[in-house]
């Protein structure tokens, strides 16, 4: 990937911290091209575009070990080759990063093409990797677990430019996170990126909940208070994940998801910054990112049609019967039964 992991210097005579970092790696820098394409590129993560709004930063990127920094790592865990890409001189901008280190992280590699300094980053295994593109707050806690082998890979995450979160908290195994452009997160957001323990087919004895997860926000996409995303969901360009809501599938573009679980309660709806007026620059950004969706009707969630066959069925029995009460409690039975 780069030349030179592993160079290690001592500090010498008179030399500050700084000093002895900037010369440990000197020389071993990156332009944002370079990085995108071996991030980006090799696991099927979409276009740069999906991640840029005008263009790559021109900055040149260092690297600092993360050993090297303030991590709280009491236990002092393996941190091999485990290295924060910055822009050159921006070092002061990397100390303010907070990292904890639950266990021996060695291959842990995270690019801030743009500053992040809000995020805690949570390293528990190897082969985790982060890449940020966004200079805006990100309040995010990001638990990474796995790369213990084949088993399970490191996690990648990928936040796209003009992202901005309130509170986010993201709990990942085996899996990947990507952000895409121009994202709005609130505040008390959960990421379940996997489940932490298995689920077993009874009959079968086999888990049903294993493998590599992936959860997808297109272009444009504004996330409520309290919202849950889980393993596999994947929200369309321009699409609104309401208050409380639990997205648990991929939906399609401009459209409101509300409910547990998640499901679309409107079609060729969006969002803007401003509560009084669509701008000029927004009515672009919805014309880009935002596109039409075909106009379906909304599906009727399976509850509905219950209810009228459990409405039907309380008249019916107390038609026939002559008593009400008997026969609307049989028939609330009958439905608690249908919903198990």
């Amino acid at each position: 990937m780069w030349e030179g992991r592993g160079i290690y210097a001592d500090a010498r005579i008179g030399e500050d911290e700084n000093e002895r970092l900037e010369r440990c790696f000197r020389g071993i820098t990156m332009k944002a091209e370079q990085i995108l394409a071996e991030f980006v590129g090799v696991d099927d993560f979409g276009p740069m575009t999906d991640y840029v709004v005008t263009e790559l930063p021109k900055d040149t990127y260092e690297c600092v070990p993360i050993s090297d920094l303030s991590t709280d790592n009491p236990k002092g865990h393996d941190l091999t080759d485990s290295v924060i890409w910055y822009p050159k001189g921006a070092l002061d901008m990397v100390r303010r990063l907070r990292i904890q280190v639950l266990r021996h992280s060695p291959r842990c590699t995270i690019y801030f093409l743009r500053t992040a300094p809000s995020m805690i980053l949570k390293l528990n295994g190897s082969g985790h990797s982060v890449l940020n593109l966004s200079r805006n707050k990100l309040a995010m806690k990001i638990r990474m677990t796995g790369g213990d082998g084949d088993a399970f890979r490191g996690c990648k995450v990928i936040i796209g430019e003009g992202a901005f979160a309130g509170g986010v908290e993201a709990v990942l195994l085996n899996t990947d996170l990507l952000i895409k452009k121009q994202s709005l997160w609130s505040d008390g957001i959960l990421i379940q990126g996997s489940n932490q323990h298995g689920i077993v087919n009874r009959a079968t004895m086999e888990l049903v909940n294993y493998g590599r997860n992936r959860i997808i926000l297109e272009p444009h996409v504004w996330i409520g208070r309290r919202a849950v995303l889980t393993s596999g969901a994947h929200i369309g360009a321009g699409s609104v994940v309401g208050t409380a809501a639990v997205a648990t599938k991929s939906y399609p573009a401009s459209c409101i998801i509300a409910g547990n679980p998640g499901r679309i309660v409107k079609r060729n709806m969006t969002w803007a910054n401003a509560l009084t007026n669509v701008s000029n620059v927004e009515r672009a950004i919805i014309d880009q990112y935002a596109p039409f969706a075909i106009d379906e009707p909304l599906p009727s969630p399976s509850w509905i049609g219950k209810a009228k066959a459990f409405a039907q069925s309380v008249w019916l029995k107390a038609a026939a019967a002559g008593v009400a009460g008997a026969a609307i409690f049989e028939a609330l039975q009958e439905l608690v039964f249908a919903f198990e």
